[in-house]
């Protein structure tokens, strides 16, 4: 149960610091993070969200399965795969999203932060194994 209560937050997380930065910033990072048109056109928002749900399952359970030795190149190679899907997701979407400054540092950002935190679930579970 700890782990789906961590896999919710860490979603949450996402999806809160990206609407922060859109305040701060008048960027839509909220949008393009939980946008799945280009594989449901008449999504929903519940679908949308459901969606960014099972993708953090699926990094999060991989993250804290891996030995200890391979998690700074998960971390890594995480990073470089959410960099260049800012741009794959902007240029599929079938809504229009601006590629400017402000959104890409975001979505570094935000991203950067939630890597973050899923590396202190990671180390919380390690000492509590």
């Amino acid at each position: 149960m700890k782990h789906v209560i961590r896999i919710i937050l860490l979603t949450v997380f996402l999806v809160v610091t990206a609407s922060i930065w859109d305040g701060l910033f008048s960027t839509t990072l909220v949008k393009l993070l939980l946008n799945v048109d280009f594989i449901w056109p008449n999504s929903t928002i519940v679908l949308d969200f459901t969606y960014h749900l099972l993708t953090t399952t699926v990094i999060y359970v991989i993250f804290i399965s891996l030995p200890a030795r391979y998690q700074k190149i998960y971390i890594v190679s995480l990073f470089f795969i959410t960099l260049f899907l800012y741009f794959i997701l902007s240029t599929i979407a079938i809504q229009s999203f601006p590629i400017t400054i402000w959104a890409l540092s975001g979505w570094i950002v935000i991203h950067l932060l939630f890597m973050m935190l899923l590396a202190t679930y990671r180390k919380t579970y390690t000492h509590k194994k």
